[in-house]
């Protein structure tokens, strides 16, 4: 496959992951799962699906659900200017739920912080932890 045709495949697999998610939330069902996603456009790799709709949210194509995607607050004198989530499966399945945060601070530096969110599962219900680092170090 030629990189025209690659290039021509990337943007019908993102029109169809957009395609999905507008017709599950048209129909009333809320937002779809990436497992959705993944089944019903057969698109092979969850990864890329879950890319795949957070590039459509960045182009403002969908609206990713606050209950399940929770932007990180913007702080006193800072403009966001890019978050990335990730989601780590760890052993005993526990989860970390992470984003990281590009900041522009008010005398124009850019801060990065990671913020996160812990989550364990199990035969009971789930408790969350919030985890956060941030390095001040020159």
């Amino acid at each position: 496959m030629n990189l025209e045709e690659q290039a021509a495949f990337r943007r019908r697999a993102k029109q169809d992951v957009r395609a999905c998610i507008l017709r599950h939330l048209s129909a009333g069902e809320g937002f779809p799962s990436a497992r959705t996603v993944q089944r019903e456009t057969g698109i092979a790799s969850l990864a890329t699906v879950s890319r795949y709709i957070h590039l459509l949210a960045e182009e403002g194509a969908v609206k990713l659900p606050r209950d399940r995607y929770d932007p990180p607050r913007e702080e006193d004198g800072q403009k966001i200017l890019a978050v990335r989530h990730k989601k780590l499966h760890l052993e005993g399945r526990e989860d970390i739920l992470l984003s990281l945060v590009a900041a522009k601070t008010a005398d124009g530096r850019v801060d990065v912080r990671v913020v996160g969110q812990c989550q364990f599962c199990g035969p009971r219900p789930a408790v969350y932890r919030v985890l956060s680092c941030t390095d001040t170090g020159a």
